[in-house]
């Protein structure tokens, strides 16, 4: 309580709407110096794309718990999630439903939250809607770790000509395998997306 008033007064937010965070962060697991490492960031995130101080807080909570970090990681977390909103035509909001489908299953095959946020850039550019990218992704990490074929070679094989379409389609099925071969095509930019995430240190304002 001390907290959400706190920070009511000092920001532009009311404690009222701080409270509904904490509440947010709370029922995802969060216990209260979690919330307090994690409050100021995503007061952060919402100023900074403008959306929802609620929606900043459980999308950022559902990162944190996807791919396994800390609530200390919060600061980074929003960093990539802000930065990623500004590079593509992805929205704050579809990343709760991008990473509710496929954070976890990312993480088993080693995509890191920089890199899935990079991927989904670019699937949403090339067309692909949040939930269907993710619900793609989500199959095509899932077929490949239960195959022990890792994720990395299946895209370079796409891209060097050596895996086809028809390849892909059997390995994860048709709408994992279209994701794939765009990412295969696009895998400089993914690149250059998740470096970019990765060394972004600007404190949001």
């Amino acid at each position: 309580t001390e907290e959400a008033k706190r920070l009511g007064a000092t920001t532009q937010f009311t404690a009222l709407q701080v409270a509904d965070l904490q509440l947010v962060l709370g029922r995802k697991g969060f216990d209260p110096t979690a919330i307090k490492n994690m409050e100021q960031s995503i007061l952060d995130l919402a100023l900074a794309t403008g959306e929802d101080l609620s929606m900043a807080a459980e999308v950022t909570a559902a990162s944190i718990n996807a791919f396994q970090l800390k609530s200390s990681d919060a600061a980074s977390v929003t960093n990539t999630l802000a930065s990623a909103a500004a590079n593509s035509s992805i929205q704050l909001s579809t990343f709760s439903t991008a990473f509710g489908h496929a954070g976890a299953s990312a993480n088993a095959v080693g995509v890191d939250l920089e890199e899935l946020s990079a991927m989904m850039g670019v699937l949403m550019d090339n067309g692909i809607k949040a939930s269907k990218a993710g619900t793609g992704l989500r199959t095509a990490f899932s077929k490949l770790n239960e195959e022990g074929v890792p994720f990395k070679e299946t895209l370079d094989k796409l891209a060097r000509g050596q895996m086809t379409l028809n390849d892909a389609t059997k390995l994860v099925g048709r709408t994992g395998a279209n994701q794939l071969l765009i990412l295969a095509k696009n895998r400089d930019k993914v690149r250059e997306l998740t470096n970019e995430y990765k060394t972004n240190t600007t404190r949001l304002d």
